[in-house]
């Protein structure tokens, strides 16, 4: 917060409402955060691909669903 202070002002008494005294913001702003910087196109990012499926599998969703779609090649 001290760097914050002096180096945008402007957004301490944000922060200070977000985190009000924890060393993290609450989960829906963690995951509202993260769905932002997460690649657009998840399903066709190798580096996402075993996760996802962990995910899906304790989940119970089909792993059909993770399967990304076929290009449109009649565009190019």
């Amino acid at each position: 917060m001290s760097w914050l202070s002096a180096a945008r002002p402007d957004l301490v008494p944000r922060y200070d409402k977000l985190y009000e005294g924890r060393a993290y913001a609450p989960n829906a702003e963690r995951k509202r955060i993260g769905g932002l910087v997460r690649a657009p196109n998840r399903t066709r990012d190798p580096r996402y691909r075993r996760r996802d499926e962990l995910q899906a599998r304790r989940s119970g969703r089909a792993k059909e669903s993770l399967e990304p779609e076929a290009a449109q090649t009649s565009l190019f």
